[in-house]
């Protein structure tokens, strides 16, 4: 039994560790406020008149090959507005519904910028099946990181010989991340 554990101990570990480094450099990204490597433009065109936001998103999407979830609709005088957003771009579109006029402006981000928005994606209720798909593999990741921590106390206790290293650094862990947690709060 020993054996086997260990073995699924240290396959899920290095399962893990990709997500486990996507969301360790986007948190320093985010906390040391890098550069993600920005990029602008915009675009303007005409589509018909008088049309509802999720049409004008299907057309904007078609007409300038742009990929994403739909979502933070806003009235405005005379039209509308609302993104796009994917991981590596987040479009801005303003629509003015009597004209058919239709602006679009974009920035998209290098890799940190994607690690960043990757970050941010959760849940399984998104409008695209990659988000979801990333949505449930965040889920799966956290159930082995649990299975990991429960399953290391347990092996680390089995080795008689390593307890008392692994309880003082069981400790210092525990202390550094409590330490932490408050000085977040404060």
């Amino acid at each position: 039994m020993y054996g086997k554990l260990r073995n699924t101990h240290l396959i899920l570990g290095l399962l893990s560790i990709p997500f486990l480094l996507i969301y360790g450099i986007s948190a320093v990204q985010m906390a040391h406020k890098l550069d993600v490597g920005r990029q602008l433009a915009a675009a303007e065109f005409s589509v018909p008149p008088g049309l509802q936001p999720r049409p004008v998103a299907k057309l904007v999407m078609d007409k300038q090959n742009y990929n994403g979830e739909f979502g933070g609709l806003e009235n405005t005088p005379g039209g509308f507005r609302f993104t796009i957003t994917s991981a590596g771009a987040q479009y801005q579109v303003f629509y003015i519904s009597k004209l058919g006029r239709v602006r679009v402006r974009s920035t998209s981000v290098g890799v940190l910028g994607v690690l960043n928005r990757l970050h941010h994606f959760h849940g399984l209720k998104n409008e695209t099946w990659p988000r979801n798909a990333w949505g449930v593999v965040l889920a799966c990741v956290s159930v082995i990181l649990l299975f990991l921590g429960i399953s290391g106390i347990y092996l680390w206790f089995n080795l008689h010989t390593e307890r008392s290293r692994g309880l003082w650094l069981l400790t210092a862990n525990l202390c550094v991340a409590g330490t932490l947690i408050a000085a977040l709060r404060w």
